[in-house]
């Protein structure tokens, strides 16, 4: 049962509920959609790596690749690759915010969830260690992906764990 913020006695004198019970009622309001809290978390994370993948990579990297001195093949090629993540993120983000609402069974979602995890985890692994082996001045802020990965991983293995 959910209770107002404020009640009004019949003096018209009125009272404001304690804020440990405001945060118990949204408790119980979240607990009421049965939802997997990390999955809903791991799943808001990629809609945003999405969106800064559309316009931060679009921009800060596939325009300036596409305009660098490349054949013709290899533009087209690593434009390809480009979209080729933006389709396994935007997929990877409906099957953990679906499997963090329930609309797909725990049963059903653990492979794909595993899968997804694994994934975004390998990422990261990677991206550190062509980093770390690479010229760049400071690898970990030049390529600051691979913590974004980490926590969607991370998080998506919180929630089959669940």
């Amino acid at each position: 049962m959910i209770r107002c913020l404020s009640t009004v006695s019949k003096d018209g004198s009125g009272t404001i509920d304690e804020p440990q019970t405001v945060l118990t009622d949204i408790v119980t309001i979240c607990r009421s959609f049965n939802m997997n809290n990390y999955l809903l978390a791991a799943g808001l994370m990629s809609f945003i790596t999405f969106i800064g993948h559309l316009t931060y990579g679009r921009k800060h990297y596939l325009k300036p690749l596409l305009e660098a001195e490349l054949t013709p093949n290899a533009k087209v090629m690593m434009h390809c690759v480009f979209h080729y993540v933006s389709v396994f993120i935007a997929l990877s983000t409906v099957v953990l915010i679906s499997s963090a609402s329930t609309v797909v069974s725990s049963t059903h979602s653990f492979g794909m969830i595993a899968f997804i995890a694994l994934n975004f985890g390998l990422f990261a692994i990677w991206q550190i260690y062509i980093g770390v082996s690479s010229e760049l001045a400071n690898p970990f802020k030049s390529i600051f992906q691979w913590l974004v990965f980490v926590l969607i991983a991370g998080l998506s293995i919180c929630g089959i764990l669940v």
